[in-house]
This record gives structure tokens, sequence and C-alpha cells, in this order.
């Protein structure tokens, strides 16, 4: 993987690539290393990342004589290994998790190699599977889940007669609602039906001219 350089063309000589050579983590804990060649080993190079919101970091700095520049992020070492550089994650976090570079600066030129992202992978969560409940239709039309387990009243009558089948809590209550609603149904009918008498009004109608007043006859004391 060749790199790009930024600000100017690069001469098709002018390369830089970084490779894994550890496997890649599958989870927290392991040891993750990169390398960095370049044809032009006596610049040193720098190691970068890239988190996932896209802000860059400076690892560290490796001159030719493997002299190491650390910034502020832990758990790196990087170094010189014979004909190439060296990134060393000795335990990858989840800090750790982001896109590395190695970057070269000569002749007033930046040269990035390209990205290796290093990321756990995603664990997916499997849904179980649902049996669904098995409906049973009874002789007498009721509809019962087999997940109840309720016992047939036949079989109960025969072995024990003294425990209630479960058909008699259903048409207990079934038969109680319909009772209260027919009584319901009977008070609305004599209170609002069509057959009760209108009441009659007992106010006093007002007499012609005199608004429902009487007046005293005028006498004249003379």
């Amino acid at each position: 993987m060749k790199g790009e350089s930024i600000g100017c063309c690069r001469s098709q000589t002018d390369t830089i690539d970084i490779k894994m050579i550890s496997n890649p983590p599958h989870a927290f804990g392991t040891k993750v290393e990169f390398k960095c060649e370049s044809n032009y080993m006596d610049a040193g190079v720098f190691w970068v990342l890239q988190k996932s919101d896209g802000t860059h970091h400076f690892i560290s700095h490796v001159t030719s004589r493997s002299k190491e520049v650390t910034g502020i992020l832990t758990g790196y070492k990087s170094s010189k290994t014979g004909n190439y550089y060296q990134l060393t994650i000795a335990s990858f976090q989840e800090k750790h998790e982001a896109t590395y570079y190695c970057v070269r600066h000569r002749n007033q030129k930046l040269l990035f190699s390209s990205g290796t992202p290093v990321y756990l992978p995603v664990k997916t969560t499997t849904m179980r599977p649902t049996t669904p409940q098995q409906i049973v239709v009874t002789s007498k039309g009721l509809i019962r889940e087999e997940a109840m387990k309720c016992p047939n009243s036949t079989i109960i009558a025969k072995t024990n007669p003294k425990i209630i089948s479960c058909e008699f809590y259903i048409w207990v209550p079934l038969a109680g609602v319909s009772l209260l609603l027919l009584i319901l149904v009977i008070i609305i009918s004599v209170c609002c039906g069509p057959r009760r008498s209108k009441r009659k009004c007992k106010c006093k109608r007002p007499t012609n001219g005199t608004n429902g007043t009487h007046t005293k006859p005028f006498q004249n004391n003379k």
C-alpha cells in the first residue's frame, strides 16, 4: 500500500507503506504490532492515529538511530528494527481502537501511508427463537393454551370429584357478567322508556296585560 503526500506531488520512487505484522485483535489485552517501510530509512517516521470521530492524535516519533519521542498517549512502544520501523501495542484496549498511519517528513514534505484500521469485531446478539404456544380447542368450544396445563374435567371427575374443573372458573364469571348486563338493560328500559308519563307543568299562566300580577281596584276617597 502506497502513501500519499500532503501539499505537493511526490515522485514515483517516494513511497511509505504500513502493515500489521501481528494477527488482528479479537479481544482486549492482545498484542498488536505494525511495521512501516520507507525508501528513505534515514529520515525517521512519525506514528499517528485517527479516531472514529475524525480527530488525529500524535503517538510518537522515531529517528533513524531508534531514538523515540513519545506524546501523551500511553500503551505504545516504537522503535527501528532492521530495515523498517515498528510500533507495538503490548495490551490492546478500547482506547487503542483507531486507524493507524506512519508519516515521513523529508525535504519539507509530509508523506502519509495508507491507513490501517484496528477495531475489535462487533459482537452481534442473536435472539432466542420463541416457540409459539399450541392452541387446543376443547369439545365445548373453549380455546385453551397448551401452556396452561388445564386438566380435563372428565378425568378429574373420575379421579377426584372434589376438585373443581377449569371450566367452572370460566363459566361462573361469564354468567355473573351476563346477569348484571340484563339487570342494567331492564333498569334503562323502565326509566327511559317511551311509555313514561310526561310531567305536567304546575306554573301559573300570566294574566293578559298584567304580567301575571293581580291589581287592586282603584278607589276614589273623595
